[in-house]
């Protein structure tokens, strides 16, 4: 298989990871929407690679500069999930079971 259809297929499959966490991320909107954005920008680099497979040199440059654009705001809403504490749960977790983890140790 070629190089570049490998490229595309696992393009593919990271869009559909990433759009299937992201749906599943309901309760978290921000998280949900940098998730979304993130599988746009997969499906972006997916075009990419189609357009040079095909030698499409217009449409390769549009779809890299479009997934750039995609990727930097799934970066932004990724940020603004966190300053709202969207993830504060996970992070409230992570320092109880630390903590447990720190109680073990010392017994």
């Amino acid at each position: 298989m070629n190089d570049g259809v490998i490229r595309v297929v696992i393009a593919l499959v990271l869009a559909g990871v990433l759009f299937a966490r992201g749906r599943a991320q309901r309760e978290r909107p921000l998280q949900q929407r940098a998730h979304e954005l993130a599988a746009a920008a997969m499906l972006a680099a997916a075009g990419y690679n189609m357009a040079v497979l095909g030698g499409a040199e217009l449409v390769a440059v549009i779809a890299a500069t479009l997934g750039g654009a995609l990727f930097l705001g799934a970066l932004v809403m990724l940020v603004l999930s966190l300053r709202a504490g969207e993830r504060r749960d996970a992070s409230a977790q992570v320092q109880s079971m630390a903590d447990e983890f720190r109680n073990r140790e010392k017994s």
